[in-house]
């Protein structure tokens, strides 16, 4: 079964023609090929695909063209998130309804063509766990692709590129990546990245970009910023990511190197005044040593509460924002008769 997750915030004039070119597309990809059976399929099933539509707290009629599309489409479902929790929140919750053993991402403005859905296919049969596409050529505003080169060339400086457009958000993975990433914050981005910490087989394929036609983007100037602490995130993420490495000698050692020159600085003008009865105008330097005190116990503080983190695993879940959860019929799915 393939699922196909697409978070969407104010897009009521691309959600139906999304949704109809998609599922044409789904049922040419599907016809012909023989399905897996998994725990979510019966024998008979005519729909071996779903459509996992995810609203990111729209403030438009975009909720309401999605309720209709809910009974237009058989197998169909609809989740609404009840404030704008970020797309990554709504990959999450998407991707947790998804029952599919192959999962895409797509956005929904049109910009992503279903019609390259077989060759991420074809990727995943040849043995990958998870296909990202490469948008060539690139169809957004100059602003945009200047970010997105910005984005991508820091990463490949800083050694974490695996694939050349990160930020493409059209993408397929099996279910177990979808399973084992975490999704928080904006780390969206690295989903390639974390995949290929973990073990998986990461690709891509080149795939076609349309220009927007509808709406309009939904990141700003703000994103910039965001990418360089995602950026400074992927390196702390590629030490101590599910245990690896220890992220309390990071700061712990940082943070006591900080201490012990506090403390011989603090150590100087104490002497100083005992000996001469005065600081001899040397008031910049114990400040500087109570700043290096004060840093450094900081530092060794956040060296135990990020190994008490990575102990716990804890992530958040955005699971408590979800306000609708709504499904369409299968075809398959029949009246219950009754006891006769």
């Amino acid at each position: 079964m393939i699922s196909v997750v697409i978070p969407f915030h104010n897009e009521q004039d691309s959600l139906k023609e999304l949704v109809a070119s998609l599922s044409t597309q789904l049922e040419k990809s599907v016809a012909g090929k023989k399905q897996p059976a998994t725990r979510n399929s019966q024998p008979g099933t005519r729909n071996s695909f779903e459509i996992v539509l995810v609203d990111d707290g729209s403030t438009d009629d975009s909720l309401s063209v999605a309720q209709e599309l809910l009974d237009a489409y058989p197998g169909m479902t609809l989740v609404s998130l009840r404030r704008r929790s970020g797309k990554s929140a709504a990959l999450a919750v998407g991707l947790e309804q998804a029952a599919g053993e192959i999962i895409f991402t797509m956005d929904a403005d049109l910009q992503d063509d279903p019609a390259d859905i077989p060759k991420f296919l074809d990727a995943l049969e040849s043995g990958r766990d998870l296909v990202c596409g490469w948008r060539r050529p690139r169809r957004d505003s100059t602003y945009k692709r200047l970010q997105s080169l910005l984005y991508n060339w820091a990463l490949k400086i800083a050694g974490f590129r695996v694939v050349h457009d990160i930020n493409c958000g059209f993408k397929a993975m099996r279910r177990q990546v979808a399973k084992d990433i975490p999704l928080y914050g904006e780390r969206h981005r690295l989903i390639p990245l974390v995949a290929h910490w973990q073990g998986f087989g990461v690709g891509e394929v080149v795939v076609s970009h349309k220009p927007r036609t509808h709406g309009r983007s939904k990141y700003g100037a703000s994103r910039l910023p965001n990418a360089i602490f995602d950026i400074f995130a992927a390196s702390l993420l590629s030490r101590f990511y599910k245990g690896k490495g220890r992220p309390s000698r990071l700061f712990s050692i940082a943070g006591l190197i900080l201490t012990l020159a506090g403390l011989v600085i603090c150590g100087y003008v104490t002497y100083l005044k005992i000996e001469t009865g005065s600081v001899q105008y040397r008031y910049p330097l114990l400040i500087l040593g109570v700043l290096f005190l004060a840093v450094g116990l900081q530092l060794v503080l956040t060296g135990f509460l990020s190994e008490l983190i990575v102990y716990t695993h804890g992530q958040p879940s955005p699971a408590h924002s979800v306000k609708l959860i709504a499904k369409s019929p299968s075809d398959h799915e029949q009246p219950a008769r009754k006891n006769e």
